[in-house]
């Protein structure tokens, strides 16, 4: 096997003739991978198989049609894209599961038809659509409304709306029981029927409707009272028998209530409280109000039984008193080391009120230190510099509230007081707001 020799920079190279070709070989090989800009590429995911057995039932639960899903799991599919349109392609719902069954919610019209498509994924591959229409059920029951009155042993039913969500309004049956053992009568025609009662008595009757669908409600009316004239009566009263105006709640409790063929619960309340102000008593055995203007009352409660008939009952009398007078405030000063700051740490007094009592005690208090005043913050229990001047840090300050005990007693905490002037402002308001004068004082604090 011959041999070349070939001149380099530097020196002198020799080659064996079959390694040169091996060589040359290898390199056309490289050439060719670059010159086609090819490189080997991962296999792409196999193509998803069509969905199949694909089911839905339609049920209306509550306001919206729900549409549950099942179908077999696909082949080659890590995925399901599902759509829930109605009649005009507006989706009403759709998401992306991977289980084999779903439930979409739409609101549409009963009889219109909704369709169900199903597209299977194998990672980002797509694989055909299956679809199915379903065609909403009328499984909605009419509605309807009425109202009773009564004459003598005569009584009727007045048809105020009636509807339904498919049938028109003349193609749905009306059934009535009247509720006193009488039978089913046919309501075909008409929004007014009649019917005569044995006897006096309340009476319990009911309409049924049913659609052309076959939906039905019965619908419970208000109950028939026949030759019914007397008024309910009760026993109220009234505490406390003294209030302040403005201020005390004012009760009338429901000690007894009865009517002749009404039970107690379908009796209508109202209290006249007699300031001009009506309130209905709807539920419970008190009710409360404030009066606003000082005087004497007599609460009344009228009471309505379901065949209409009054009664007024008067209840026990309340008098009325405005509390004009402000509490009487009182400002401890410290007896002793007046000029010493921890004497001023905690500011005490007394706060008295003869009518509503006292509510709270409000206190500012502002400091000079050399040239410049402070004002302290009650929320963040800081002084804050308010500038050169008196005016400007009271309107910096801001309220310490203090709370007086029974005894009238109260105090309130000045933290992080130091040298310097001392000037504090106090007064006392009671529940209707009165406020006392302001209590005031000032003291320079020389000594810690």
């Amino acid at each position: 096997m011959g041999t070349a020799t070939y001149l380099f920079p530097g020196g002198k190279m020799s080659y064996s003739r079959a390694s040169m070709r091996s060589t040359i070989v290898m390199a056309i090989a490289v050439i060719g991978v670059l010159l086609s800009g090819t490189v080997a590429q991962a296999k792409p995911p196999s193509r998803p198989g069509a969905v199949k057995n694909l089911a839905a039932v339609v049920t209306k639960p509550a306001g919206a049609y729900s549409v549950a899903v099942t179908w077999s799991a696909s082949t080659n599919t890590t995925s399901y894209a599902l759509r829930l349109t109605n009649s005009s392609g507006v989706v009403l719902d759709s998401e992306r599961v991977t289980a084999t069954s779903w439930t979409g919610l739409g609101v549409a019209a009963a009889g219109s038809s909704v369709t169900i498509s199903i597209t299977p994924y194998n990672g980002t591959r797509k694989g055909p659509q299956t679809s199915i229409s379903k065609t909403l059920p009328d499984i909605t029951a009419p509605q309807g409304s009425f109202t009773v009155s009564s004459t003598a042993l005569t009584g009727t039913l007045t048809q105020t709306s009636l509807s339904d969500d498919l049938s028109p309004a003349d193609a749905i049956t009306r059934t009535v029981d009247w509720g006193d053992g009488s039978g089913l009568a046919s309501w075909s025609t008409g929004s007014v029927l009649q019917h005569s009662y044995p006897a006096q008595g309340r009476y319990l009757p009911s309409v049924t409707l049913v659609d052309l669908a076959g939906n039905a409600v019965t619908i419970q009316v208000n109950a028939m009272v026949i030759l019914d004239t007397q008024a309910p009566t009760g026993t109220f009263s009234t505490t406390p028998a003294s209030a302040w105006m403005s201020y005390t709640k004012v009760a009338v409790t429901q000690l007894g209530l009865a009517d002749d063929l009404s039970p107690a619960p379908q009796i209508t309340r109202s209290v006249e409280w007699g300031d001009g102000n009506v309130t209905p008593w709807t539920s419970g055995t008190t009710l409360s109000h404030v009066y606003t203007v000082a005087g004497s009352y007599s609460p009344t409660v009228v009471l309505v039984d379901e065949a209409g008939n009054t009664g007024h009952v008067v209840a026990s009398g309340v008098t009325v008193t405005q509390d004009s007078l402000a509490p009487a405030l009182r400002l401890r000063v410290p007896a002793t080391k007046k000029a010493y700051v921890a004497s001023w740490k905690v500011i005490k007094g007394t706060a008295t009120d003869t009518g509503t009592g006292v509510k709270q005690v409000r206190l500012k208090a502002i400091e000079k230190r050399g040239a410049t005043y402070y004002s302290y913050k009650a929320a963040t229990k800081r002084w804050v510099k308010a500038g050169t001047t008196k005016s400007a840090a009271w309107r910096k300050a801001t309220f310490v509230i203090a709370v007086p005990a029974a005894t009238g007693a109260w105090k309130a905490n000045l933290k992080g007081l130091k040298l310097g002037t001392l000037s504090i402002s106090v007064t006392a308001r009671d529940k209707v707001n009165n406020t006392s004068p302001a209590r005031t004082k000032s003291q320079k604090l020389t000594h810690a």
